[in-house]
């Protein structure tokens, strides 16, 4: 049999689930389905395009079996568990739909099916039901229960307890687990260096757009020994990195008696003998408590990763949705992860076109996700989900108008991710190799730093080295491409790339020579009175060699790892002293309106002047926008300098005219930058936190602050 998996990382999980079990019960898994006899799709059910993909993977499954060794096609997971009969139904194609209940029982429901007997197909029931609703009696009622990822229900003794539900397992056939110690009902699919990890099955929010809940059940914990168990038999596997998933990890705990029983777990995780990195998917922002927090951002071998299901940023929006929250919050929320891992990595998915969003609630998530500096975010338009309370809510948007707004928002996304990815230009990153020799000679590889999650957060190309997979690779970033890094590897006798540089190195000489230059490019210009054509040219070509150097320093720095305080500080007022230089030289010579002079140069002193006032609440990052402006001045400056026609000179007037605009766009909006980050910071969050402290008569424990 072969198994074909959608949807999300838990359903990865159950399908080894699904895969151990098989192989306990005789069967062969192979990897194509045309090799197989019965193939079997583990369906998402999540949103309509999931569900669509499904369908789409069952029918082509289907067409196999006219042609090969096919014989049957089987749906099982989150689509066959929410539709049963209705499926089986719309789908002959698939010759049976199976229950989470079925899973215990798999090898013979495939015979069965194999046989011409496929079981009926369930009707569906909303699997709240099978649990208590108080948390605390939970774990001993599972014990009866089917739920994916909690191993076999067991039949409890005649006037006995109910024996536990595990998914350890003494009489597996040797290669399925390791030969000692208890055997984990599970058999890998994928031979990577990560994996998933279940934490807990089920959902005991109730957000009004979201199905989950009724087709996975209330929220049950694994046990935490259960859980070590199986993060020893994934390291024993091969893997490194454990990604700990379930529908809401933040609430990990709360049915076994510990609230922050999470933060306990990590650091066991963690300690386990071959496993290098743990990152913890599915948070709750409305449970994310700061010792969980705290837990996360700086537990050793925990990767400060924040994967926050914000949804919204509206507080109005947010409410119809049953869920809590609002820009300020949100803020205040990665404030307190980014002052303990300043470097972490943030990602989020959220919902547009939801019934009764205005254009105000719509601008409020953009404000939002600009001010939050994400590394991924997830855009989903609204759609009714049966069953859901927010199909039955008024104030529907046309779904032509949601489109728009995803497309909207989509793009402010694309553009805020590339530039939080090139902030990180500079860092120093852990990169885990997931696949090798992607460069010229079998050098290279490709794999994810610490704030980047498997498949769907992007990854980094490491330039040079050969790299085995697994491997943890030391590199510096030196370039991106949307939300993708290129980093060099780093040699080993090098511990801090920026404090062992010297001052004297290739991208600081180039600075120093553009220094130099300005006062050349002024003698030159103003030479015989500076309408001389042959001196022009001259004074052009000083001008161009300068700003070649400005193109040049900045990427030899990144990339040779010769990033140093001087080249900081020096390079911007190399920048600003030729391009004053030349603004002024030509305003002087009649060739350049003054208020063109004037205006660019307020623009420039004022952004310096802003850098300062932030300085202590940290850096903005250059903008798009703000290279944009750059080239366009060079370029209009460059055309101003050479002696040039009647028509050219009306060329360049365009070109300055863009420049000028672009000059003033970027200056606004790098004011309004600096106001933000005023009141956004880490530092200004603990500075208010002591103020309200201080007010309210309580001790300060923020820790040291100041505006």
């Amino acid at each position: 049999m072969a198994l074909v998996t959608l949807g999300c990382a838990r359903n990865e999980v159950d399908s080894e689930e699904l895969a151990g079990r098989l192989e306990a019960d005789g069967w062969t898994v192979v990897d194509e389905p045309a090799d197989a006899d019965a193939v079997l799709v583990n369906t998402c059910g999540f949103v309509e395009s999931a569900k669509k993909d499904s369908i789409d993977t069952l029918l082509a499954a289907a067409d196999l079996k006219g042609s090969g060794r096919t014989q049957a096609v089987v749906a099982v997971g989150c689509l066959a568990e929410r539709y049963g009969a209705e499926l089986a139904a719309s789908l002959p194609e698939a010759d049976a739909v199976l229950s989470f209940d079925d899973y215990t029982s798999i090898g013979d429901r495939l015979r069965s099916v194999l046989a011409g007997s496929p079981p009926p197909a369930h009707v569906p029931s909303d699997r709240r039901l099978l649990l208590p609703i108080s948390p605390a009696q939970r774990p001993a009622a599972a014990r009866t229960a089917a739920l994916p990822g909690h191993g076999s229900p067991r039949t409890p003794a005649a006037g006995g307890p109910p024996a536990p539900a595990t998914t350890l397992a003494e009489d597996l056939p040797e290669g399925l687990a390791p030969a000692s110690g208890p055997r984990v009902l599970r058999r890998r699919l994928d031979g990577g260096p990560t994996a998933p990890l279940k934490l807990a099955s089920g959902c005991d929010r109730r957000c009004t757009f979201c199905a989950i809940p009724s087709y996975r059940g209330s929220f049950v914990s694994r046990p935490a020994d259960e859980v070590l168990t199986e993060a020893r038999w994934l390291a024993e596997q091969g893997v490194r990195e454990l990604v700990l998933v379930s529908e809401n990890s933040s609430s990990y705990g709360k049915d076994l008696g510990d609230g922050r029983a999470l933060e306990t777990l990590l650091p066991a995780v963690a300690a386990v003998d071959g496993i290098e990195r743990v990152r913890v998917s599915y948070l709750q922002p409305a449970e994310t408590r700061p010792s969980l927090i705290e837990a996360i951002a700086t537990t050793p071998g925990v990767m400060a990763y924040f994967d926050l299901s914000f949804q919204h940023a509206s507080a109005s929006v947010l409410r119809r949705m049953r869920r809590f929250g609002s820009t300020e919050l949100f803020l205040e929320l990665l404030g307190q992860a980014r002052a303990l891992a300043p470097q972490c990595g943030v990602r989020s998915n959220v919902i547009v076109g939801f019934p009764g969003e205005t254009d105000n609630d719509l601008a409020e998530l953009e404000r939002f996700l600009t001010l939050a500096r994400l590394d991924i975010v997830g855009v989903f338009g609204y759609s009714d989900e049966d069953g859901t309370e927010a199909a039955t809510h008024d104030g529907k948007i046309d779904p032509r108008e949601v489109a728009a707004r995803v497309d909207r928002v989509s793009r402010l996304v694309e553009e805020l991710t590339a530039q939080r990815a090139e902030d990180r230009v500079g860092d120093r990153v852990e990169v885990l190799v997931e696949q090798t020799a992607t460069g010229p000679g079998g050098s290279g590889a490709d794999g994810r730093a610490e704030h980047q999650g498997p498949e769907v957060d992007g990854t980094t190309t490491l330039l040079s080295g050969r790299w085995q997979v697994a491997e943890l690779v030391s590199a510096v970033v030196v370039g991106s491409s949307g939300v993708d890094l290129v980093a060099e590897p780093l040699p080993d006798r090098i511990a801090d790339p920026v404090q062992q540089v010297g001052l004297w190195n290739i991208a600081n000489e180039l600075t120093m020579l553009r220094l130099a230059l300005v006062p050349v490019f002024a003698v030159v210009l103003f030479h015989d009175g500076g309408h001389q054509p042959g001196w022009r040219w001259a004074a052009w070509g000083v001008f161009a060699v300068a700003s070649a150097t400005d193109l040049l320093d900045g990427d030899l720095a990144r990339r040779r790892h010769l990033v140093t305080t001087f080249g900081k500080v020096a390079d911007p007022i190399a920048d600003k002293a030729l391009m004053g230089t030349a603004l002024v030289g030509l305003s002087l010579l009649g060739d350049l309106p003054w208020w063109v002079t004037i205006v660019v140069l307020t623009r420039e002193i004022g952004v310096t002047l802003l850098r300062f006032w932030v300085i202590r609440h940290g850096v903005i990052p250059a903008s798009r926008g703000g290279k944009l402006k750059t080239l366009l001045q060079a370029i209009a400056i460059g055309l101003y300098v050479m002696p040039l026609s009647q028509g050219w000179r009306d060329a360049s007037a365009v070109v300055l005219a863009a420049a000028v605009v672009v000059t003033l766009v970027t200056g606004a909006d790098y004011v309004a930058k600096a106001v933000t980050l005023r009141r956004t910071s880490d530092r200004a969050i603990a500075a208010r936190a002591a103020r309200a402290a201080r007010e309210a008569g309580q001790p300060d424990t923020s820790g040291p602050a100041g505006a």
